[in-house]
């Protein structure tokens, strides 16, 4: 009994590891691929974006104008920040830039696994078999330019901003850190891509549900609820 017993211990452990190997092949194939093809040559609008800043920089003229400036319909200040302080690093090698947008995307899987165990609460197979389909589409392969243009980071800014917001939402902290931390990453979509703005819509809900499941917090942290409003309209 007790052999049997060990071999079927045994035997779900095997099926364990091969479940977490499904679930990170999606992201291991595209870090080889991204290894592999990706090329040190800027593209498109990263022309634009970032020499300008090198010249700022190289005269001592770079102001917080040209960091917050208006490119296309974004603000990209947070990837302006990432992409200069990649450039100091590598002598701007685009290929950490790619980097960065597969390390964004390999945090986004990680929050939604981390969620789909924290409200989902299914068992441990069919947890897998959910990050697994969710990996596939993370990183799909026909996304190709997001993955290779290292601009593209200001994709996947806005996703990683939300779903880590989300996390922390469910998280043991106090429901004042909450909404600070959530605000903060809230700013930080904001200003990385035009669309970011729709993580402040998209969070206070998930603040509201969670803080309504006690009525005393939800009733003292009013002014928690308006001051997230007020810095949304301000900004």
């Amino acid at each position: 009994m007790i052999k049997r017993k060990k071999i079927l211990n045994n035997n779900l452990l095997i099926l364990h590891l091969i479940g977490i190997g499904l679930v990170i092949l999606p992201a291991v194939v595209i870090g080889i691929l991204i290894i592999t093809y990706s090329v040190n040559i800027p593209y498109w609008d990263q022309w634009n974006l970032m020499p300008h800043l090198f010249i700022k920089i190289s005269q001592n003229s770079l102001s917080w104008q040209d960091l917050i400036a208006q490119h296309n319909e974004s603000r990209k200040l947070f990837p302006r920040l990432i992409f200069l302080g990649l450039a100091y690093l590598t002598n701007w090698d685009v290929r950490y830039e790619m980097l960065a947008i597969f390390l964004l995307a390999c945090l986004v899987s990680l929050n939604i696994y981390r969620l789909n165990r924290l409200t989902v609460k299914f068992k441990i197979f069919p947890t897998l078999l959910i990050a697994f389909l969710a990996n596939i589409l993370i990183f799909s392969a026909i996304q190709y330019d997001n993955w290779f243009w290292g601009i593209q980071l200001v994709v996947f800014m806005p996703i990683a901003c939300i779903t880590t917001a989300i996390s922390v939402v469910y998280s043991r902290l106090n429901l004042r850190y909450k909404f600070l931390i959530c605000m903060m990453l809230c700013i930080i979509s904001t200003f990385s891509y035009s669309n970011g703005m729709i993580a402040w819509v998209i969070i206070l809900p998930v603040l509201t549900l969670v803080a309504a499941k006690s009525r005393s917090d939800l009733l003292k942290q009013k002014w928690l609820f308006l001051g997230w409003i007020a810095v949304f309209i301000t900004i």
